[in-house]
Parts: C-alpha cells; structure tokens; sequence
C-alpha cells in the first residue's frame, strides 16, 4: 500500500471527525446519508480480499473519502431547509 494515498486516506478521515464534533454545525439529512454510504464504500474497500491492483484500490477508497468530507462540509440552507 501506498504510504502516501493510506497518509491522506487518514488526514481525511480525520477532518471529517473534527467537522461533525463542532457543536455549531448542522448537516443537511440527506447529504449525511450520501457521506455514510461513501464511508461504509471506503471501508469495504479496504476491508474486501480481491485480486488486482491494490494502488488503483486504494485511490478509489481516497476518493471515496474525500467526496464523504465534500458532501458534509456544504452547509445546509437554513432558508428552504435544504
């Protein structure tokens, strides 16, 4: 694996922690949803056997990640509720 993509995989999950622990954000329901589903994708990834590539694996789970952080960090419109 990658030190580097497995590096940035980290910093990424660790950003998402720290965006959903601050107490004045709220998230849009269903782009917490979407942000779920790329995670629980992520770690079947990572936690699924197969054969192939395991850098081009590990870019798709990077990229997995990082649309998860992308979907959160949009801030919900307090106008229409959306």
């Amino acid at each position: 694996m990658n030190k580097t993509d497995e590096r940035k995989i980290y910093e990424l999950a660790e950003e998402i922690l720290l965006l959903l622990l601050k107490d004045q954000n709220s998230f849009n329901q269903d782009k917490m949803r979407s942000s779920i589903e790329f995670l629980a994708r992520a770690v079947q990834d990572l936690t699924t056997e197969r054969d192939g590539d395991r850098e081009t694996l590990l870019k798709g789970t990077k990229t997995k990640v990082k649309i998860a952080g992308n979907c959160l960090s949009y801030k919900k419109d307090t106008k229409s509720g959306k």
